[in-house]
């Protein structure tokens, strides 16, 4: 049997423990209008400070893997993902007994850079493995069937001034509920070893294809999350009341839930580009029908359309800068660059609404997804030929 076949990521019950971590320790961000929500409930802060919740999360999330090229492939994985754990779920319980804005605002940064290592980590391991599309599309498979639980149940069940402490207290248990997965997780990956060189090693030709692997992420987080961001006020602006849109939002997860499996059971069977053009394409007809859709039944489809396109690209792209990082240190930067993209989309939208018309929000997103598709084309076909001129035996498109 090929050695290769039995490498430690690549054992079912490993990729289930990365699985399972992954979504535990990413959900305060899946959940974060839960967060907000009950912090503006609960203890009446304004939406100045509701912004630096979600900032002080995810800028921890962020700093932590743009550094990972420095710590991802040179400690025991295990270790890490323990302490990072622990880290996370203590720090989500503080705000609970010490309700203060600045306490919140510190322990929800650090949360973001516990539960950043640990999604560093994992998203190593599964990058690792021999095909990462299909097992990076069963995280996003859970992440969204838990996001649309917990979304959909938590405010159903607890009162609007318990909200921010109950999902705080769930964070914090789920991240330890996850700790018993560890024991699966695997010490050091398949790429650990060559890690151990200097980073000049790398090939110039494939450290130029994981950069613009990571740009097409950018460029895709900023296309998608400028027009998520603003998705309630679409159908607001639409005439459409708030339980209509929440349903359409609901069916969004449902959209996304079905695109990451989908991505799942496709798996490279059509290589990368095909998934990711369908994509990109089903991304640009959504925004189209959200622009010229007059009726409800319109706006409902365009935004399953919508969810559904952006989970069914999105292991292909992280697939492709986690094949082609030869050393495995720079997969990190794939949160990282989604948080950056997530954070300037919205930022950027915000200046193209113009009389309430979102009408350049949709083309500044659809330019932005066309471009992020030219360059995974130009990566993708970059990569092949550098595997061809390694291996003549190598196919086309893999």
């Amino acid at each position: 049997m090929d050695s290769d076949a039995i490498h430690p990521v690549d054992r079912p019950e490993a990729r289930l423990s990365a699985v399972v971590l992954n979504v535990a320790l990413v959900f305060p961000y899946p959940v974060m209008p839960l967060l907000i929500g009950g912090a503006a409930d609960a203890r009446g802060y304004e939406d100045s400070q509701l912004g630096l919740i979600s900032a002080a999360f995810m800028g921890g999330f962020a700093l932590v893997n743009l550094l990972g090229i420095l710590w991802v492939r040179r400690y025991d994985w295990k270790a890490l993902t323990k302490l990072a754990s622990i880290a996370a779920a203590l720090s989500l319980a503080v705000p609970i007994f010490l309700p203060g804005f600045g306490i919140l605002l510190g322990a929800l940064f650090i949360a973001g850079i516990a539960g950043g290592m640990v999604v560093g980590l994992t998203l190593a391991s599964l990058g690792d493995t021999r095909e990462p599309e299909v097992n990076f599309a069963w995280a996003w498979v859970l992440q969204m069937v838990v996001g649309i639980t917990v979304s959909y149940s938590l405010p159903r069940l607890v009162a609007a001034e318990q909200m921010l402490n109950v999902t705080l207290g769930f964070l914090a248990c789920f991240a330890l509920i996850a700790m018993p997965f560890i024991r699966w997780l695997p010490r050091t990956g398949r790429k650990s070893a060559s890690a151990t060189s200097s980073t000049s090693s790398v090939a110039p030709s494939s450290a130029s294809i994981v950069l613009v692997g990571l740009m097409v992420i950018v460029l895709v987080f900023i296309a998608e999350g400028g027009v998520w961001t603003f998705f309630e006020r679409i159908g607001n602006a639409k005439g459409f009341g708030r339980e209509f849109i929440g349903t359409v939002i609901a069916t969004q997860f449902i959209g996304a839930t079905i695109g990451s499996l989908s991505a799942a059971l496709t798996g490279t069977r059509f290589g990368r580009v095909g998934p990711v053009t369908v994509a990109v394409t089903g991304c640009i007809v959504s925004v189209v029908i959200f622009q010229l859709g007059t009726g409800s039944a319109a706006f409902l489809i365009g935004g399953f359309l919508y969810g559904w396109a952006w989970n069914y690209g999105s292991p292909y792209r992280m697939a492709l800068v986690a094949d082609a990082d030869v050393t495995g240190r720079f997969v990190t930067m794939i949160p990282a660059m989604q948080a950056m993209g997530a954070a300037i989309g919205p930022a950027l939208a915000g200046f193209v609404i113009v009389g309430g018309s979102f009408l350049y929000v949709y083309v500044a997103a659809s330019l932005a997804w066309m471009s992020a598709l030219a360059l995974f084309i130009w990566a993708n076909q970059e990569l092949h030929s550098l595997r061809r001129a390694s291996d003549p035996a190598t196919p086309k498109e893999a």
